[in-house]
């Protein structure tokens, strides 16, 4: 028997078919806002490390506070080219630091 594919040729109802998309607002005609992307980097955080929300503040540091390293990034930035349909380039996400680091170049990246 044959089971179909959803994107990217992962079956629906499994976990790498089931990735939600961040994307631009049709029915207002304009992009995500900041609170909204943040909402999504909340969710997508929890999901890929098991961090508890409420340590997902703008202020909090990838690294010292969430203790998301090299390897941790680089699953990140595979599940945002998921959810945007777009990479963000390994030297733009050098610069990110902070949680709201992650929101304003998702936010870039959505406007571009």
């Amino acid at each position: 028997m044959v089971q179909a594919s959803g994107p990217g040729g992962a079956a629906p109802g499994t976990a790498a078919h089931a990735v939600p998309r961040i994307e631009r607002s049709r029915a207002r005609g304009c992009m995500q806002t900041r609170e909204e992307i943040l909402e999504q980097v909340r969710t997508t955080l929890v999901e890929l490390f098991e961090i508890a929300p409420e340590r997902i503040t703008l202020e909090a540091r990838l690294n010292e506070d969430l203790e998301i390293d090299s390897i941790d990034a680089v699953d990140l930035m595979d599940r945002l080219r998921r959810q945007t349909g777009r990479k963000i380039s390994a030297d733009d996400f050098r610069s990110v630091r902070t949680v709201g680091d992650l929101v304003g170049a998702v936010h870039n990246l959505l406007q571009a």
